[in-house]
C-alpha cells in the first residue's frame, strides 16, 4: 500500500460504538446544541434583571438579592419569590411570564407553564431523580442571568440559561 494512503488506524475520539454510524452521531450531537439565533437569551437575560431590579425597587433591596425558585412538587408548578435569601411570596404563572418574557400576553401562562414543567420532568430525568425533589433557582447579577439546579436542598450544578430558554422555543 503507498505512504500517502490514510492508515487504517482509527482516530481516537471518533471510534463508532458497533452499529452506530456518522448519521445517528450527528443526529444526536445537532439534537443536543442550542443555537441562539434570534437572540432570545439576551431578551429573557433583560427581562429577568428588570423584574429583579422592580422587586428590588418595591422591597428596598439590591437587584442581586432577588429571586425566584421554581419547583414541580405534584400537579401545581410552584413559582417562590426570594429576597435575600427568604422566601417573601408565591409568584402567579402571569408572573412567572412577566419574568421570563417582560409582557403577558394572551394564551403565554399555558405555554411557559408547560415549557416550565417538560424542562423540570426532562432535567429530573437527566439526574435520575424524581420531578418533585428538583428546585430551580434563577437570580440575575449585572454579569447576566445565573439558573442553579438543587435536589431539595443540595446544589447539582449552574444550567446555561440556553438550555433552558430551548424549551421555550420547542
Amino acid at each position: 500500500m503507498p505512504s500517502d494512503f490514510p492508515s487504517k488506524k482509527r482516530v481516537s475520539g471518533f471510534r463508532a460504538k458497533p452499529g452506530t454510524g456518522i448519521k445517528k452521531k450527528l443526529k444526536a450531537y445537532m439534537e443536543s446544541v442550542v443555537v441562539d439565533v434570534f437572540g432570545y437569551e439576551k431578551l429573557v437575560n433583560k427581562s429577568i434583571r428588570s423584574f429583579a431590579c422592580e422587586v428590588s425597587r418595591t422591597w428596598g433591596v439590591a437587584a442581586d438579592e432577588v429571586g425566584v425558585r421554581i419547583s414541580y412538587p405534584g400537579e401545581t408548578l410552584r413559582v417562590y419569590l426570594h429576597v435575600r435569601g427568604r422566601k417573601v411570596k408565591e409568584l402567579t404563572v402571569s408572573e412567572l411570564v412577566r419574568f421570563f418574557i417582560g409582557s403577558t400576553t394572551s394564551g403565554m401562562e399555558q405555554k411557559v407553564a408547560a415549557s416550565v414543567i417538560r424542562f423540570l420532568d426532562e432535567y429530573a430525568g437527566h439526574q435520575s431523580m424524581q420531578p418533585a425533589h428538583l428546585q430551580v433557582f434563577i437570580s440575575s447579577t449585572e454579569e447576566g442571568t445565573v439558573v442553579q439546579s438543587f435536589k431539595q436542598e443540595v446544589f447539582i450544578e449552574l444550567i446555561p440559561v440556553k438550555y433552558l430558554i430551548h424549551y421555550f422555543k420547542s
